[in-house]
């Protein structure tokens, strides 16, 4: 099988003072004999944002 992208989602919950923080889902993790369609990952982010 191929590599490809994982499915799922990213929601931004707060975007202020030049920071984004939010959700995110992620299914069909994997690639190669690692692929498990089963499997998902979701957590928390909070990430600085750089506009030049």
């Amino acid at each position: 099988m191929p590599p490809q992208p994982s499915e799922g989602n990213v929601n931004v919950t707060r975007l202020s003072n030049g920071k984004a923080e939010g959700t995110f889902t992620i299914t069909n993790v994997g690639v190669g004999d690692k692929f498990r369609p089963e499997a998902t990952a979701n957590g928390k982010f909070s990430a600085k944002l750089f506009i030049p």
